[in-house]
């Protein structure tokens, strides 16, 4: 029996490979914004 997905996975799942260039340089992107923020809301 198939299984229903969530709306979590259908969001999240892309609907073809994604290079590996391109998630390094997105997963970089969002420590930036993350440890951007983090400073902001720290040190103002």
């Amino acid at each position: 029996m198939a299984q229903r997905r969530t709306a979590w996975t259908r969001l999240t799942t892309p609907f073809a490979t994604i290079p590996a260039s391109t998630a390094t340089t997105l997963a970089l992107a969002m420590w930036v914004v993350v440890i951007g923020g983090w400073a902001l809301l720290s040190y103002g």
